[in-house]
């Protein structure tokens, strides 16, 4: 399986507006839409990124760069992905006339940190400095996006290089919490199998140290057999159940 990590970079809207604090902006007060100024991203274990935006390769030559990598990709790793990049690209693609990508696996770290634990923030750059990592790249704030738009060649040198950063320290966050992310699937060997005579597994850190830890049993009453790693101590189950174990029905609380 291919993962690829990913993020984008976005402009602002343009608009006329009559004043600063609590503005209702209206369609027809829009002059110009946020859209995609470029996106970065590489492989899981690579050491090579790659970048694309409207400056450098045009509107559409980027777009298709990027859908070209997406079609690639078994899995995509993203940082707020689900909420900012992935439906900000899919309508990229269909303004650009261009068909969805095949499909992958979504794997957003910020639904990871968000939902599995409880901390101050959970911006990027808090869980890059909290987990020991080296942070977020300044940009020099708003100032940045504003010379990119109007051409700047110095301005884009260092867009590339904040969304490029962007990624590898994604990537490390992602290996750092590699346990805690539930969706992260698993790898079957080609061609090997255990004593069981069923395929050997690689957890999602690589490692083929697996041991079996009995049973997951879901709220439909479903066994599935359940495993941890021992580099990482990730646990993950089986994709099917095992149906050699009968099938038992939940007891609630009010029944006891």
């Amino acid at each position: 399986m291919r993962t690829l990590i990913l993020d984008i970079e976005t402009s602002p809207n343009l608009a006329w507006v009559w004043g600063l604090r609590n503005q209702f902006v209206a369609i027809n007060q829009i002059e110009q839409s946020s859209e995609m100024l470029s996106w970065a991203a590489k492989w899981r274990g690579s050491n090579e990124t790659y970048f694309g935006s409207t400056f450098h390769n045009g509107k559409q030559d980027m777009l298709e760069g990027l859908h070209e990598m997406m079609e690639e990709a078994d899995i995509i790793v993203t940082f707020n992905g689900e909420r900012f990049d992935l439906p900000i690209i899919n309508q990229e693609f269909l303004f650009a006339g261009m068909n969805p990508p095949k499909p992958y696996m979504s794997v957003d770290l910020y639904r990871t940190v968000s939902r599995r634990f409880r901390t101050p923030s959970n911006k990027l750059a808090y869980w890059l400095e909290r987990l020991g990592l080296e942070g977020k790249a300044d940009t020099g704030g708003f100032e940045l996006w504003k010379k990119c738009m109007l051409g700047d060649n110095e301005a884009w040198a260092t867009m590339m290089q904040y969304n490029t950063d962007d990624v590898i320290r994604t990537e490390q966050l992602m290996e750092k919490i590699l346990p805690w992310i539930p969706n992260f699937p698993v790898e079957v060997v080609a061609d090997a199998v255990d004593q069981e005579g069923k395929p050997v597994v690689k957890c999602a850190c690589g490692s083929c140290r697996i041991q079996r830890r009995g049973y997951k049993r879901t709220a439909s009453g479903l066994h599935y057999r359940q495993y941890a790693c021992m580099d990482c101590g990730r646990w993950f189950r089986e994709r099917t159940h095992d149906k050699e174990v009968a099938k038992s029905p939940l007891v609630h609380a009010g029944q006891i």
